[in-house]
């Protein structure tokens, strides 16, 4: 997640409209407490009224990435698919323009893209992740996260390829596990489409 990422982008965020970063700030914390309480509804408008607010004030591209990403998980989460996209494709464009962490929206739209069972899409998103991790050190940093997300990756080309069983991945995600048995991963993984608003 991008919490701790946004508060210290704040700092570099001087030159916003005060009132506009304060409004920001505020939506931003409300979505996040929204998430805490699981209403992940209330989470949606809030980073909503975030991003507008951090548009308005003409914040830092990389605070405005975080109000997207977030809006764009807690879309997906309801079922808003495209204000999923719209979010988290919007949060990779800014990460890419400001030399930002791109692998928090390539992971969340692979996921997004997985759990619709668009494994095509999917794999665009997680091939571009693998490299990343693979740089940063994440079987070092977060190995069960990067645990979870290799058995994702073994899924998804499984599904795009048939002949493709993703053995070297599940090993890997395997050999992880069991080096970390009592562990667990640094962030939660979000849960796509399972408060879909009835109305």
């Amino acid at each position: 997640m991008k919490k701790i990422v946004y508060y210290c982008a704040l700092v570099l965020a001087g030159c916003a409209n005060p009132i506009n970063q304060y409004n920001a700030d505020l939506y931003m914390n409300a979505g996040y407490q929204a998430i805490a309480a699981e209403d992940w509804v209330l989470a949606k408008q809030n980073f909503s009224r975030a991003v507008t607010n951090a548009e308005l004030g003409n914040m830092d591209d990389r605070v405005l990435s975080i109000a997207y990403y977030e809006y764009g998980r807690s879309s997906g989460v309801v079922c808003d698919w495209g204000g999923a996209e719209q979010g988290l494709t919007k949060s990779l464009e800014l990460d890419r323009k400001s030399s930002g962490p791109i692998h928090f929206p390539l992971v969340e739209l692979g996921r997004m893209y997985l759990d619709r069972t668009e494994y095509d899409k999917a794999l665009t998103y997680f091939s571009e992740v693998v490299p990343v991790f693979e740089e940063m050190n994440a079987d070092t940093v977060d190995p069960l996260g990067y645990a979870d997300f290799l058995v994702e990756y073994a899924t998804v080309l499984e599904n795009v390829n048939p002949d493709d069983i993703g053995t070297e991945y599940r090993s890997r995600a395997k050999e992880l596990r069991e080096t970390f048995p009592k562990g667990k991963a640094h962030s939660e993984r979000t849960p796509y489409g399972t408060a879909c608003k009835t109305s």
